[in-house]
């Protein structure tokens, strides 16, 4: 018994909906794998058959009797699908986080230093001359 990625590959081979890469692999899983070419010859005899059957015509067009049908026995359909939620907006990058905050840092210091540069510099207190003791002999 082959897996079922087997099976699904011979289907689609079959089908030919198989990309050159895969086609290669399954040709050389068919010529290593007997079991493989057997259930292969299996499927495309009944994929043979299944083409050749004669198409059958409806009688009537359901399309308009269906819905009538239904609410005549009071079914109710399913609720239509909720819409597609909206896309979420783009995450911002760490790193332009960090790149914003150094710019919001650095300016609100350099407008700081700008600032407090520009008010006037209060003077030095003058400098009182030392009081001397009547002890201390004068130079």
């Amino acid at each position: 018994m082959l897996p079922e990625r087997l099976t699904q590959l011979l289907t689609a081979y079959i089908d030919g909906e198989l990309s050159s890469r895969q086609r290669k692999a399954v040709t050389r899983l068919l010529r290593k794998s007997p079991e493989a070419r057997k259930l292969l010859q299996e499927m495309q005899q009944d994929s043979m058959i299944l083409r050749h059957l004669p198409r059958k015509k409806m009688k009537q067009d359901l399309s308009r009797t269906l819905p009538g049908t239904i609410e005549m026995r009071g079914l109710k359909l399913p609720p239509p699908p909720a819409p597609a939620a909206a896309p979420r907006p783009a995450i911002v990058p760490v790193w332009v986080v960090l790149v914003v905050a150094a710019l919001l840092l650095g300016g609100v210091g350099y407008g700081s230093y700008t600032f407090f540069g520009s008010l006037p510099q209060k003077a030095p207190p003058a400098a009182t001359p030392p009081v001397r003791s009547p002890d201390t002999p004068v130079q």
